[in-house]
């Protein structure tokens, strides 16, 4: 994902505010990447077993999952409502923008009938 409207402490501030929920399991897949205007990072899990891993019908994987990301988005958010977020189901052009289009990426069909909201170990998030 990019991240626009971030300096580096909020970056990690919205990554400890995420882990709360997690149980400081969601770290960043490597070193969040400045690149001109904006960050390029991405987000795993250390344990796959724990709260936040993304699976499919067959395996579990360190990938974060949909509510890691949401969740993430959220802090991203609080600390800057102007911030930008984009990744590869969608845009989003500050706070705004993230509330009305991300819960639609939840129902993302993975193409197993796994929509991207259940390809997780989380429960009641």
């Amino acid at each position: 994902m990019k991240i626009w409207g971030l300096n580096k402490p909020g970056l990690d501030m919205a990554l400890l505010l995420t882990n709360v929920r997690y149980g400081d399991n969601v770290k960043f897949a490597r070193e969040p990447q400045y690149k001109r205007t904006h960050w390029i990072i991405s987000l795993k899990t250390e344990d796959a077993m724990k709260v936040g891993s993304r699976r499919s019908k067959k395996k579990i994987s360190n990938s974060a999952c949909w509510h890691v990301h949401r969740d993430f988005y959220e802090n991203i958010f609080k600390i800057n409502p102007l911030a930008r977020v984009s990744t590869f189901t969608a845009d989003y052009k500050g706070e705004g923008a993230f509330r009305h289009k991300f819960t639609a990426t939840g129902e993302k069909d993975l193409g197993n009938g796994l929509l991207m909201k259940d390809a997780c170990n989380c429960v009641d998030f």
